[in-house]
């Protein structure tokens, strides 16, 4: 794949630097740079531990500003939310992206916003490519909060946001053509893996595109709001909202009121501007801040 350029807004950040890569034995390609000749490079990588651990190092060298990002052809120690695994077949999209920790990327909204913009452009990708075959009404890729990508009933894609003393890098997996089996699911209730499948090209194709895509939306929601922190679109994300208005329960939660018990129970009811959970409860409406989601398997129908 050649170097590519995409343009977009000018970029305040530059990247100007010798690499020397200390935990891959291969030295990686820039495949594209995103807001011109100067703008964040995007960085390919054979196989290597971890997109996170190899986005951290760049990072600590000084290679990896803002908006920087990497993928890599396989993952042997990949993780997940909670110190999970993350199984990283070759065909995969194993990416880490270093964003700006303000505006839309500040705070709980990060996650969310981010899965948005991811599920958008794979939406309009996946409608490209497909076009009248999916007869489809409404977004196709949606959002199991607060970061999981569904598509087609199947959790296609998660995040992983990490931060370090002010520095906040996300690690994105994107199934495109190899899912792990339904049996390696970590738990019953888990929304069952699946993959695009649809011919988005290859993960260095089209982790550039998600990349620029990332760039010019947070570009776009600071020329016009600024450093405040809230959803992007919020209605957008509203409707791809697994399991608005069903009833669903939520393990180990952090939420307002407090409450002291393993998990909760109620029905989903919205999002806060900051991208919280809202329940209706037994007792009354519950803004929850964090936990582990858990949905009816009928908010899952499957398509084979």
């Amino acid at each position: 794949m050649n170097d590519k350029t995409f343009n977009s807004k000018p970029s305040e950040f530059k990247t100007d630097f010798t690499l020397v890569n200390k935990s891959s034995p291969q030295t990686p390609s820039v495949i594209a740079r995103l807001g011109g000749s100067q703008g964040p490079c995007v960085f390919s990588f054979g196989p290597i531990s971890s997109a996170l651990d190899q986005a951290w190092e760049l990072s600590g060298a000084g290679l990896f500003p803002p908006f920087s990002s990497l993928i890599c052809l396989s993952q042997s120690a990949g993780r997940g939310r909670m110190g999970r695994s993350w199984l990283s077949n070759p065909g995969n999209v194993y990416a880490a992206v270093k964003l700006d920790p303000k505006g839309p990327f500040a705070g709980l909204s990060a996650g969310l916003n981010l899965a948005a913009i991811l599920a958008q452009e794979l939406d309009e990708l996946i409608i490209k490519k497909e076009g009248p075959k999916l007869n489809c009404q409404g977004p196709l890729v949606m959002i199991k909060w607060p970061n999981d990508l569904i598509y087609q009933g199947r959790k296609v894609g998660g995040i992983l946001l990490e931060n370090r003393k002010g520095e906040l890098i996300a690690g994105v997996g994107l199934n495109l053509i190899a899912p792990p089996p339904d049996a390696l699911s970590r738990e019953p209730w888990a929304p069952p893996a699946g993959a695009i499948n649809s011919d988005l090209g290859s993960a260095e194709d089209l982790w550039p595109l998600l990349a620029y895509k990332i760039l010019i939306s947070y570009n776009e929601y600071f020329a016009s709001y600024g450093e405040n922190k809230s959803l992007i679109g919020k209605a957008n994300i509203l409707s791809r909202l697994l399991g608005l208005g069903q009833m669903a329960e939520v393990h180990g939660p952090s939420c307002s009121p407090s409450v002291k018990i393993p998990r909760l129970f109620g029905r989903i009811t919205g999002l806060t501007e900051e991208g919280a959970l809202i329940m209706e409860g037994p007792d009354g409406p519950l803004t929850v801040w964090s936990g582990v989601l858990v949905l009816s398997m009928r908010n899952f129908q499957l398509h084979d």
